[in-house]
C-alpha cells in the first residue's frame, strides 16, 4: 500500500512539473511576437516626398502616379533622424511607400502632403537654388539642388514662374509671366539625376547640358522637357511635355 501510494505522488508530481513548463513555454511564445507581426509605426506625414523616377525604374509596390511618358512620380519617407538633423538624405536611403504605409491615408491626400512637405523644405532653403550668370552678365539658367529632392521640384507651383522672372529679358507688351498664352516665353527643364534640376530659356543650351550629364548617377532622364503654365497638381494637369 505504502509503495503504491509513493508511485501515485511521483506521478503526480512528475505531472505538475510537466504542466508548469508547458504553461511557461506557452507564456513565452505568447511574449515573443514573429517580426511580422508587430504593428508598423505611426506614419510621420511630414517626412513624405514626391520622388521623379524612370518608371522602368521603380519596382513593384511603391505608390506612382505617372508625370509623363516614361517618368512616374513615388512617395518616399524620409527618416525622422535625418529630417530632425536638417540633413539632406541620399535618395538611396529614403523608403518608397507602398500604399500599406500610408495607413489609410488616400493617394491624392498623400500626394497633396508631399508636395506641401517639399514646397516647405523649399522655403526654408533645404533644397539650393542658384542661378549661373553668362558672359553677356545675364543668368543663362537656374539650378536646383543637390538635394535628393531637388528633382521634384519640377512638380511645384511657381517654379515655372520663377524661371522666366530670371531668365527671360521682359519687353513692353509682351506676355505676362506665366501666362497660358502660346506667345509667352518658354522655359526648358532638364532632370538629369534625382539630385538636380536645371532650367533654361534656351532649348539648345539646355540640350548641351543635359548631354554633359551623361554617366551621372541615378539617372532620370536624357531628354529636354518644355514646363507648362499650370496651377493644378500633376496629376491633374502635367508641369511638363517632351520636347519634340
Amino acid at each position: 500500500m505504502r509503495r503504491d501510494s509513493v508511485a501515485a505522488m511521483r506521478r503526480v508530481a512528475a505531472y505538475v512539473v510537466v504542466c508548469v513548463v508547458a504553461c511557461v513555454v506557452a507564456l513565452t511564445a505568447c511574449g515573443k511576437r514573429a517580426p511580422h507581426d508587430e504593428p508598423p509605426p505611426p506614419l510621420d506625414r511630414s517626412t513624405i516626398y514626391p520622388l521623379i523616377v524612370r518608371a522602368s525604374d521603380l519596382p513593384s509596390g511603391p505608390v506612382r502616379k505617372p508625370l509623363v511618358e516614361g517618368l512616374v512620380v513615388t512617395l518616399a519617407a524620409q527618416s525622422q533622424g535625418a529630417e530632425a538633423a536638417g540633413q539632406a538624405q541620399p535618395a538611396g536611403q529614403a523608403k518608397l511607400l507602398r500604399e500599406p504605409d500610408l495607413q489609410g491615408m488616400s493617394l491624392d491626400d498623400a500626394y497633396t502632403t508631399a508636395l506641401a512637405n517639399l514646397e516647405a523644405a523649399a522655403r526654408r532653403g533645404e533644397i539650393h537654388v542658384n542661378a549661373e550668370v553668362g558672359s553677356a552678365g545675364r543668368p543663362v539658367d537656374v539650378v536646383w539642388g543637390h538635394d535628393w529632392r531637388a528633382a521634384a521640384c519640377l512638380l511645384l507651383p511657381g517654379v515655372r514662374q520663377q524661371a522666366e522672372q530670371q531668365l527671360v529679358p521682359r519687353a513692353a507688351g509682351s506676355a505676362a509671366i506665366g501666362s497660358a498664352n502660346p506667345d509667352a516665353p518658354r522655359v526648358y527643364a532638364v532632370i538629369p539625376n534625382r539630385d538636380v534640376l536645371v532650367l533654361f530659356a534656351d532649348p539648345a543650351i539646355a540640350a548641351k547640358a543635359l548631354a554633359a550629364e551623361k554617366g551621372a548617377p541615378r539617372p532620370i532622364s536624357d531628354r529636354v522637357l518644355r514646363a507648362l503654365p499650370t496651377d493644378q497638381p500633376f496629376w491633374v494637369q502635367a508641369p511638363v511635355a517632351w520636347m519634340p
